[in-house]
């Protein structure tokens, strides 16, 4: 077989191995963003290096050792947003945001998050904007050895990029100041009302800043602690730096001439990243999530054509690495099954199973009563998890031009990780036992009977709950609902009786002291929250990127022993975060948003970069 021909194979042999299916993606909310690490990338490695590695008939050692900074910038802000809020986001233009409204406010959108769960007014209404953005700067070490002394085509390979991350969320909210804000009803939270001035300011206060209402009466109000977004403020960034992984590989290429060569490897990855707390949404990554990986790769080029003296020449390479990430330990907040998107950030009660004040519904004795403290579902679900990934695949396409020293390449790079496989690691029987939190909605938790002591102390805690409370309703303050502050749609509603001195009298209770309607309250209380209602899919991702990227270059060719190289590259990944089919209305009409279900998401980040690769050769 004459060279021409051996090329022709070679070739078509590796556009049909580059040859890869792309899977549609739909969405939903995730709890957790997990980009590409910065070190698992073959066309920031292989650029600049056609002519410097993989070379034939060396019978001696040889590399080269190189150092490439390089910024990053992400862009398609609104996929980002979409990835992390899902349906809860309202537009699908390059403006995402949010929408919050309180349980007796005007006109409350279908997906307005319900701002009582907030320590916000009852009335309270206002919109948030997020351009997300992550920024990068990196300086990636390598080194490359040929041991053609020892055996020919033997090489190894290491690097590690220092990197330098900057993730912001940039939330900026618009509250709507036309409205005189509410406090609370006496019930609602605690026995007494609560005026507007101890409620949160803004949403972002809660979201940001650990801001919670004051209660009062010995009623606790835990601040959101975990899955908050960056604050205090708009301009708010989350940085780290970090080495991102220690990369090594290991390869022969036993199939090799002057004009071809191919050959496998095997690789590694030792974990020097950051590990995910949970304690941001959109928390800095420094690697691969300080993950463990053990695979392998092939690397292969052709000559496609070359001057007959040798000073010019094309080049095809094509590169692919696969990996395993293996089991490590991280903590991350999860949604509830079958509250959607989000449903971290509804509020939570505590309940007791040591009854007081004689609370019965329907002459039944509850079987557990309102504790006096509230929680964001988020504090009760930030679990230690084991999470690993069965495959991370890398290919990149770059074809290489070069005269005269001067060398230009122009590529194609595709990475998949597949979809995490996540498993709780911890004991959470302290707080996810079945027993101590369920939702509260917006069930009032206080009845008041005319029996008990002079007001304000003739209160009786209830067992109200409302296990089909979502993130943007309860149950009770719906369109229409007369006496809402009765408790008409709880779990399981009975006319509520009990006694305020804690004996044994069957006392009405009602819903204010007023005195006016008797209450409900739930025989029995449900939804209490378990391990079992924790949505790992909530936090599950997988990744898929599409990079084009090119690299001048000039190599000091005249140098022999020891021949410097410098060159400048450019790229631009973009992200398959998104694919939706349009959300079609009950009037057959094409509604402006669009549905998107899926358990795995894709999500990483789109981004621009630029680099400089400078290095030395040697022989």
């Amino acid at each position: 077989m004459n060279q021409f021909k051996k090329r022709k194979l070679i070739l078509a042999a590796l556009l049909g191995i580059a040859t890869v299916a792309v899977a549609d993606s739909s969405k939903r909310g995730t709890t957790y963003f997990s980009p590409r690490s910065q070190s698992f990338d073959s066309a920031r490695d292989y650029a600049g290096l056609s002519h410097e590695i993989n070379l034939y008939d060396m019978c001696q050692l040889y590399g080269t050792f190189y150092i490439v900074p390089e910024y990053t910038r992400s862009f398609r802000d609104e996929r980002i947003a979409r990835c992390l809020f899902g349906q809860s986001i309202n537009c699908d233009c390059d403006c995402p945001t949010i929408s919050i409204s309180g349980s007796q406010a005007a006109n409350r959108g279908a997906k307005d998050w319900l701002a009582d769960y907030f320590g916000l007014p009852t009335n309270y209404k206002s919109v948030i904007t997020f351009e997300p953005r992550v920024d990068q700067f990196l300086v990636d070490f390598g080194l490359y050895l040929g041991l053609d002394e020892w055996v020919e085509g033997l090489y190894f390979w290491v690097h590690a990029p220092v990197v330098h991350t900057r993730w912001r969320l940039n939330p900026c909210e618009q509250v709507d100041t036309s409205i005189t804000r509410n406090g609370y009803d006496e019930g609602y939270f605690s026995p007494n009302a609560v005026e507007e001035q101890n409620l949160v300011g803004k949403a972002l206060d809660f979201f940001q800043s650990k801001a919670a209402p004051t209660l009062g009466d010995d009623v606790a109000f835990t601040p959101l602690c975990y899955s908050r977004w960056a604050g205090p403020d708009c301009d708010r960034r989350l940085t780290d730096t970090r080495v991102a992984d220690l990369r090594a590989i290991l390869g022969w290429n036993f199939f090799q001439d002057c004009d071809y060569h191919f050959g496998l490897n095997v690789q590694a990855a030792a974990p020097t990243g950051t590990t995910p707390k949970g304690e941001y949404l959109f928390e800095p990554i420094v690697g691969n999530g300080h993950h463990w990986e053990f695979g392998g790769g092939l690397s292969s080029h052709v000559t496609l054509w070359c001057s007959e003296d040798e000073d010019r020449s094309a080049l095809f390479y094509f590169i692919a690495n696969i990996s395993h990430l293996f089991g490590a330990k991280q903590c991350r907040t999860f949604d509830l099954k079958d509250r959607g998107a989000n449903s971290r950030y509804m509020l939570a009660e505590r309940m007791t199973q040591e009854v007081v004040k004689n609370l019965k519904g329907g002459g039944v004795v509850a079987t557990s009563q309102f504790n006096n403290a509230y929680s964001p579902v988020a504090n009760l679900t930030h679990l230690q998890v084991k999470a690993s990934s069965a495959v991370q695949v890398d290919l990149t396409a770059m074809f290489n031009y070069t005269s005269c020293g001067f060398g230009w390449d122009l590529g194609y790079n595709f990475w998949y990780r597949s979809c995490e496989k996540l498993t709780i690691d911890c004991d959470c029987s302290n707080q996810l036992d079945g027993k101590t939190w369920t939702l509260k909605g917006d069930a009032h938790v206080f009845g008041f009977d005319q029996g008990g002591a002079v007001a304000p102390a003739n209160f009786v805690p209830l067992s109200a709950t409302q296990s089909k409370a979502t993130l943007t309703s309860g149950t009770n303050f719906v369109d229409g609902q007369v006496n809402p502050q009765t408790n008409p749609n709880i779990d399981n509603p009975q006319l509520a009786t009990g006694d305020s001195n804690n004996t044994n009298n069957d006392n009405a209770l009602f819903a204010t002291r007023a005195f006016t309607n008797q209450t409900n309250t739930s025989i029995q209380p449900a939804g209490f929250l378990t391990l079992q209602d924790v949505d790992c899919d909530s936090s599950r991702t997988r990744g898929l990127s599409h990079k084009l990227f090119t690299n001048l270059s000039y190599t000091w060719v005249e140098c022999e022993d020891w021949a410097p190289y410098f060159g400048i590259g450019a790229k631009v990944e973009f992200s398959q975060n998104k694919s939706c089919r349009t959300n079609v209305c009950p009037d057959d009409s094409v509604c402006d948003s669009k549905i998107c279900d899926d358990s795995c998401p894709p999500c990483n980040l789109s981004e621009w970069g630029i680099w400089i690769k400078g290095g030395l050769t040697f022989n």
